[in-house]
């Protein structure tokens, strides 16, 4: 029954995700502050661009609220959003990256309800492949297969690119998807903590205590003593000789 709670709850959150098939702009925006960079950087690697999130565009969103502005639009249907970014002769296709990444996530939650769990890593493989098809040239005709221009993680437009990787990792921390192939790691982790606690409690009293219950200290004081061979008063084996004769009273006597 948890089980199914959990697939109900993750289920809940892809669809939330993106609604009508339209993706939000601040979705858009977010998910390429995370993902763009300047690929060929005069430091040798690859270095984050968020500001390219300034370039983004919904063509066909734009003609229709012009259209909408002036009354000559012919339908009242609203169009879904479709967020782009231009890289030169290339164009990737945020919203469709997105819609058929959720796509393959609800196939991705099916699939675990019937017993056929895939690993996190195959997930992934298969949401990035659905990222580098979501591709096309200046026309916006979408390119067949995958995008050929990829090193790596990377859709590399030129000097600039699209790191799959993020695009992914980001997707997924908006679902928490994590949970299916972990479930108890929140439970576990505070098991942890509160053993570690626990014992850390236990040394304290330990180190507080034992100087007055160590049955081994007071072994040790006792052996010290002896007693009188006259009167049976136990005293120092060191005094025993002078308690004898100065203070012993049945030998005395």
């Amino acid at each position: 029954m948890e089980e199914q709670n959990l697939y109900m709850q993750e289920r809940e959150k892809i669809i939330n995700l993106v609604q009508n098939n339209s993706v939000n702009r601040s979705l858009a925006e977010e998910i390429i502050k995370k993902s763009a960079y300047w690929y060929k950087h005069p430091s040798g690697h690859p270095v984050h661009a968020p500001n390219h999130f300034k370039r983004i565009d919904d063509p066909v969103g734009t003609r229709y609220a012009m259209l909408a502005a002036l009354g000559k639009n012919e339908t009242s249907k609203l169009i879904p959003s479709d967020w782009r970014i231009q890289f030169g002769s290339n164009i990737f296709l945020i919203s469709k990256a997105i819609l058929r990444c959720q796509s393959s996530l609800l196939k991705f939650i099916d699939n675990a309800e019937a017993g056929k769990l895939a690993t996190l890593a195959e997930l992934k493989q298969e949401l990035k492949i659905q990222v580098r098809q979501s591709v096309a040239n200046y026309s916006g005709d979408e390119y067949e297969g995958y995008y050929s221009g990829f090193d790596g993680n990377h859709l590399i437009f030129g000097t600039q690119s699209i790191s799959t990787e993020d695009f992914v990792n980001f997707i997924l921390s908006k679902i928490n998807i994590h949970r299916i192939f972990n479930p108890t790691a929140s439970t576990s982790s505070t098991i942890k903590i509160k053993s570690i606690s626990s014992l850390s409690s236990q040394k304290k009293t330990q180190i507080k205590t034992t100087p007055s219950l160590s049955p081994s200290t007071k072994t040790h004081s006792f052996s010290k003593l002896v007693q009188c061979p006259y009167c049976g008063t136990k005293i120092k084996r060191t005094k025993l000789a002078s308690h004898k004769v100065n203070k012993c009273i049945k030998r005395r006597r």
